[in-house]
């Protein structure tokens, strides 16, 4: 097994700025995934802090990140682990609703 980190991707970040994705994309498909196929990489931890917002997500941002993260992974049949940081979690004192339960299953 060989795993890859990565954290506070913060999609949305700056008022759900297209450019921040533009940029987030670039990075996707000119380092990310070239390099997880380089090494072999079947799974990914994702540390938190997925979305920049923790009250809502912007229905654009979740559709860019589902195309140019998510499905991408599962396409890839990589196995994906995912903890729920600050800004991924509704309330601060409990984990009971967040981003990664309610959008990504």
């Amino acid at each position: 097994m060989k795993i890859a980190l990565i954290t506070d991707q913060h999609f949305g970040a700056r008022n759900d700025s297209i450019q921040f994705l533009d940029f987030y994309q670039k990075f996707y498909e000119e380092t990310f995934f070239p390099t997880l196929e380089k090494e072999n990489i079947d799974t990914v931890l994702i540390l938190g802090d997925t979305f920049d917002r923790r009250k809502y997500v912007n229905f654009y941002t979740y559709k860019r990140a589902r195309e140019m993260f998510f499905d991408k992974l599962h396409s890839r049949g990589i196995l994906v682990h995912m903890l729920a940081g600050n800004h991924d979690t509704y309330f601060k004192n409990t984990n009971e609703v967040n981003s990664i339960r309610l959008l990504l299953q």
